[in-house]
């Protein structure tokens, strides 16, 4: 069985922990089956900034994940490839982006 990872340790120092990039397994079946990034897919050009967030949430983990995100992102008409990497490296580690 897996360890349940302390959430208390970095509350108590203040710091948040680092997500694992791009590591995690089966992000074309997340694009088939979840309903949510279909969504986000079909709307891409008026997505709002909380389900894009929620989007790049749902896909940073994933090998691959980073690319998907930036396919997802362009057809917003301000799209900025900057921008959705500096979100993306946020929800990675939020520490670095204060």
């Amino acid at each position: 069985m897996p360890e349940i990872p302390d959430e208390e340790e970095p509350h108590r120092t203040g710091l948040t922990r680092r997500k694992e990039r791009g590591t995690q397994k089966g992000l074309a079946i997340t694009g088939r089956k979840c309903l949510f990034i279909q969504h986000c897919k079909k709307n891409a050009k008026t997505l709002s900034e909380p389900d894009w967030y929620a989007m790049i949430s749902n896909l940073a983990l994933f090998e691959g994940g980073e690319d998907a995100i930036h396919k997802l992102s362009k057809p917003y008409p301000k799209y900025d490839q900057k921008v959705t990497q500096a979100k993306i490296d946020h929800f990675i580690n939020p520490a670095l982006s204060r």
